[in-house]
């Protein structure tokens, strides 16, 4: 859980509001001190250079009457200067405010001499200056200083201006005028913190603190409490957000409460037998229909473990059976029960069941119990039982008829062929149901077989032709195929029944009687002939006969040549 803060928010939000202003008041004071002590500097050195500027006019002026001197001690009158004089090429002063420094040393007399700037100045013959960490200005101009009488100068001599004035107490006005200008601004500043803390309280903290107290009140269950809407436009309507939550809230409750109870009477109400678990495989539910097939009651198993309630069997071997809570509750799948398994109950009761266990999970996946469904299927048992007796039993009669006999479902395909087929064929069952039992058909007579049977499939209606098969010993072999649908009591097409007859030696049969009936027809048909042909003969002699006067030799009757047919 958050620590809470050392300060509440209706103390640290005005701090930090106080902080944030006289950082913003602190930093626009620091900009306009920069500022100033810029501008006081500028102002400085170009009133100085203005001052070397005077003094380079009058040292060119002509010779030396005492106007040096008198405009050197009038500038030294400035408190900020701390030195001032002219210097020769060999670095020793000329003329000075202070007379003790003629003739000496610039390095030694002279507070702040810079040979580096003083030998800018010479090389540049423009007025240098450098500022010091003191706020001290150090400034150098290389001039012509004329010697000699009124009559004609004698010549131009090399000087150098020196000007060491310390900045310090202008600065430090600057600061003190810069202060005083931002002292308006502060008073303001604080002013309007304090007014800006009181609206905040009032509008900002206060409410905030109010929808605070009645988030912490639904956290501890209280759903009827309720924040007022008041503060900030936000504020409010964070207020209605959090009512309106609560409120909705309240009535998920109501429902979950109600659901919860829908969905005991579902689960205490349905026809299918229920166990649910624990993840440490105790039972913590169990309706009525679990009750009446284990023999226990719900408030005598709960907190049981599953193995001693939910007690199974294999029905054929007896063993004990593996019940699949366990391996639920390990590998997080759905699990089903084997076949054949058996039911012990309390009182000895044997009953055949069929089940599964399926993983029970929270919100987040985590693995919580294991539900078992499972129901009575012992009266299922027997019609499985009795239908694959039954199934067996014709079974056996097919394979044991000389027709071959082969089946497929209602889409056309193999599912079953009997053992007559496999011993007629050489095929295994295996690889006539792949697709072999269409091998074994002749070449010429596989494509119009096997389109006759489609049709027939897609009509749905019985079929009959006539094919050549190979026997297991390459001897091609005429069949009578036959076929028929299987549907169930509704009608359903179920699939195909499928019959091969050999119907060879009826075939030889039949060819030879066709034969000797076509050998009987041509003798009858020769035999026919031979009576017409001389009946025409007798009928030409009796003509002959006439034709000379003489009576016919044959009788009329005779003379008629046969009918065909007769």
């Amino acid at each position: 859980m958050t620590k809470e803060p050392t300060l509440p928010l209706r103390w640290r939000l005005p701090i930090v509001l106080s902080l944030v202003v006289f950082a913003l008041l602190a930093l626009g004071a620091a900009n306009a001190l920069q500022r100033s002590q810029l501008l006081t500097t500028q102002t400085f050195e170009r009133l100085w250079r203005n001052q070397i500027a005077n003094l380079q006019r009058i040292t060119s002026l002509g010779p030396d009457d005492g106007r040096i001197e008198q405009a050197l001690a009038q500038a030294a009158t400035d408190p900020a200067i701390v030195a001032m004089a002219v210097v020769d090429a060999q670095g020793r002063v000329l003329r000075s405010a202070r007379k003790a420094w003629h003739g000496l040393p610039a390095a030694e007399a002279l507070p702040g001499w810079d040979s580096a700037l003083a030998g800018q100045a010479w090389s540049r013959g423009d007025a240098v200056s450098r500022w010091d960490d003191a706020q001290v200005l150090h400034m150098a101009q290389a001039v012509r200083l004329s010697h000699g009488d009124d009559h004609g100068a004698r010549g131009l001599a090399p000087a150098l201006l020196w000007i060491t004035a310390d900045a310090a107490a202008g600065l430090d006005r600057a600061r003190w005028r810069v202060l005083q200008e931002r002292l308006p601004d502060a008073a303001a500043a604080v002013l309007l913190t304090a007014l800006l803390g009181l609206w905040m309280q009032r509008r900002l903290i206060r409410p905030l603190e109010r929808v605070t107290m009645a988030a912490e009140g639904l956290r501890d269950g209280d759903l009827g409490r309720r924040a007022p809407v008041e503060g900030l436009p936000e504020i409010a309507r964070l207020s209605e957000a959090l009512n309106d939550m609560a409120s909705a809230v309240q009535h998920a409750q109501t429902d979950l409460l109600a659901s919860e109870q829908r969905l005991g009477t579902i689960l205490y109400s349905t026809g299918d037998a229920l166990l649910a678990t624990d993840a440490k495989q105790r039972i913590t539910l169990m309706n009525r229909v679990a009750e009446q097939l284990t023999g226990w009651r719900e408030h005598e198993a709960r907190g049981h473990l599953i193995d001693e309630i939910f007690v199974i069997e294999n029905a054929l071997t007896r063993l004990s059976a593996e019940v699949p809570v366990a391996r639920v509750l390990a590998e997080g799948i759905v699990v089903g029960l084997a076949n054949h398994t058996v039911l012990v109950a309390r009182d000895g009761t044997r009953r055949h069941i069929a089940d599964s266990a399926a993983p029970v999970r929270n919100a987040d996946g985590t693995l919580q119990g294991v539900v078992l469904v499972f129901r009575d299927v012992t009266e299922s048992w027997r019609l499985e039982r009795a239908l694959a007796d039954s199934e067996s039993h014709y079974r056996a009669l097919a394979d044991l008829g000389p027709t071959l006999v082969w089946t497929t479902d209602a889409k056309g395909h193999p599912n079953w062929v009997n053992l007559r087929w496999c011993e007629y064929t050489g095929q295994h069952s295996a690889n006539a149901l792949a697709g072999a039992w269409r091998d074994a058909m002749h070449p010429d007579d596989r494509r119009p077989t096997l389109l006759t049977i489609e049709r027939s499939m897609q009509a749905g209606d019985p079929y009959e032709c006539m094919l050549r098969l190979r026997r297991h010993d390459g001897v091609w072999r005429w069949m009578l195929a036959q076929g028929q649908a299987r549907r169930d009591s509704a009608g359903a097409l179920l699939g195909y029944l499928h019959t091969f007859t050999d119907v060879t030696a009826q075939r030889e049969h039949d060819a030879r009687r066709t034969e000797e009936l076509t050998e009987l027809q041509r003798w009858r048909a020769a035999m026919l002939g031979r009576e017409a042909r001389l009946a025409e003969l007798k009928a030409e002699v009796n003509a002959l006969c006439a034709a000379h006067g003489q009576p016919p030799r044959y009788a009329a009757d005779d003379a008629t040549p046969p009918k065909d047919g007769a």
